[in-house]
């Protein structure tokens, strides 16, 4: 199993409709993304993120093909689940969205996080992953 956060910026202000969910507003700034990648590479499922032309199959592509996205980063982790990841970056980060990217798991609020504090972010989620993942993975644009 390996789950991963994928950080970005949005730089100005986004109303969308999406899917189940209806319309949904972001307020620009920093955000996170939490995921899971049941594939035989797991970096290819976040270089989806960083793609702008794209169907729309996840609730994170209709604001990643957003002019606004800039991408950070993507931190990916092997042998630490989805689970898992939402409950650490759930203590550093503040629900953006209810449901966003979470319709499968019912206990999870969102997968969608706004970070307000980018630096100490970065920095904890780092220093806990460094001693939970087998394998640590770093995607950047």
């Amino acid at each position: 199993m390996t789950s991963y956060t994928y950080i970005f910026v949005l730089a100005k202000e986004l109303t969308l409709r999406i899917g189940g969910l209806g319309i949904v507003r972001l307020n620009e700034g920093v955000y996170a993304y939490v995921g899971s990648a049941k594939v035989k590479r797991p970096f290819t499922r976040v270089l989806r993120h960083y793609l702008t032309r794209k169907k729309l199959k996840w609730h994170i592509d209709y604001i990643t093909t957003s002019e606004y996205v800039k991408s950070i980063i993507s931190i990916l982790c092997y042998d630490l689940s989805e689970d898992s990841m939402y409950r650490l970056v759930r203590t550093l980060a503040v629900p953006a969205i209810k449901g966003f990217g979470a319709t499968d798991v019912r206990d999870h609020i969102t997968h969608l996080f706004r970070i307000h504090d980018y630096h100490r972010f970065i920095l904890n989620i780092i220093k806990y992953l460094l001693n939970r993942c087998k394998y640590l993975e770093f995607v950047v644009p």
